[in-house]
């Protein structure tokens, strides 16, 4: 066995050399490919196919062929409002794609006898892998031989309390070893494996409904009806004021007619509300991202206007599954005295103060040094021990306490 590792030792030989090269050839290894759902072409099609820009485009090009671009400025509104969507949604898919419940690292696994460590995207279905505290388990697995693996569970399914694992359990890929090892054997790797499923479900694009343009398409769809015969009845009247079709093709007063209908239906066109609709959407989407909220769609931020009230589950799969120590609460006849509870605080932080320490234990030094409790003396220490469920430090004033009692005894005959 390799020494370095630090494994058990165990009889398993793992896979070899030629099975797992047969399982990289036939793609089962935990390699998962990151993308989403929604390409950038269909994020490029979404925002540049819509009636408004339609409406807009089509009087554009009318104007364009008169040859007076300068009446054609408003044709700019299309790329404001384009850029917008796409930029931001742009963001979002870059997001997405970067999401994952999986922390890149290397793992141990046992194959031809000897134990190596591998990336997890070269961990392959049936390899033997070995779960260590502290590691995140790269790949669905099945125990075979624990030794005191206890898994953080907290972020697959939300429950905080550590699951302690016995010799045939399942472990799923997302959770973490916080103590112990274990020999599982692979079941299921990559795009198969719970965490990168739950992974894709996070990705899937789903369309959002937003009243407000659901309204504002509304009065497209009515203005695209009244649109196409008041143009061509402007253009009507104005050939008809410069006497004819004729006389304007020959005197280029066409042009002028032309545009003059233009600018009478572009201004039914309520321009300037689709483009504050969608400035205000980018800009709350931007408020958002900076509270670390992620927005696929800009117009989620209306749906999320209108929520009263938000729910939260357990803590662990939203929220980060922390703790932080609040306060020491003394027994009711040493309460008061500020020195016992000051000797009590700082042996508190002395306990905790082991060479690593577990996640309360961490709280506490934390929330300790903060209010100013720095290391003391410590002359010996028993660790905490589930099975005694206790663990002590000797102080240099307590040991002396000890041999000043010693020296005062007599001695026993």
């Amino acid at each position: 066995m390799n020494a370095t590792l630090n494994l058990p030792e165990v009889e398993e030989n793992g896979l070899t050399a030629s099975q797992v090269r047969a399982c990289e050839e036939s793609g089962q290894t935990n390699a998962v490919k990151s993308t989403t759902s929604r390409s950038i072409l269909d994020i490029v099609r979404a925002n540049v196919f819509t009636l408004f820009n339609g409406i807009i485009f089509a009087a554009m090009v009318l104007v364009l062929i008169t040859g007076s671009w300068k009446d054609a400025v408003f044709g700019f509104v299309i790329l404001i409002n384009t850029g917008i969507g796409i930029v931001t949604e742009l963001k979002a898919k870059r997001t997405l794609d970067r999401l994952s419940i999986l922390v890149t690292s290397d793992y141990a696994v046992r194959r031809d006898g000897e134990n190596t460590e591998v990336p997890s995207r070269d961990i392959v279905l049936g390899d033997l892998l070995w779960i260590r505290s502290g590691e995140q388990v790269p790949a669905d697995a099945q125990v075979l031989s624990s030794y005191g693996l206890e898994l953080d569970e907290s972020m697959l399914t939300g429950e905080s309390r550590t699951v302690r694992k016995e010799d045939g359990d399942q472990v799923y890929s997302g959770s973490t070893a916080v103590s112990g090892v274990a020999l599982a054997r692979v079941n299921a790797v990559g795009e198969h494996s719970y965490a990168a499923t739950l992974t894709a479900q996070a990705k899937v694009y789903k369309k959002t409904v937003s009243d407000l343009n659901k309204g504002i398409n509304t009065i497209l769809k009515f203005m695209t009806f009244l649109v196409v015969p008041l143009c061509v009845l402007l253009v009507w009247s104005q050939m008809r004021t410069v006497g004819g079709w004729n006389a304007a093709i020959a005197s280029g007063e066409w042009r002028q007619a032309i545009v003059s209908a233009v600018a009478g239906v572009v201004g039914m066109i309520p321009e300037g509300l689709v483009l504050l609709t969608s400035l205000n959407f980018a800009v709350a989407a931007m408020r958002l991202a900076r509270k670390n909220t992620l927005v696929q769609e800009l117009e989620s931020v209306e749906t999320l206007a209108r929520v009263d009230c938000l729910n939260l589950d357990k803590t662990g799969t939203i929220t980060d599954g922390g703790i932080m120590f609040d306060r020491l609460v003394m027994l009711e006849r040493m309460d008061g005295d500020d020195r016992v509870e000051s000797a009590a605080t700082q042996a508190l932080y002395d306990l905790s103060n082991e060479e690593q320490p577990n996640g309360t234990g961490q709280a506490v030094l934390d929330g300790l040094g903060e209010r100013g409790y720095h290391a003391g003396p410590v002359r010996a220490r028993v660790p905490f021990s589930s099975a005694r469920k206790w663990s002590a430090i000797v102080t240099p004033a307590a040991a002396a306490e000890t041999e000043s009692a010693a020296d005062r005894e007599p001695p026993t005959v």
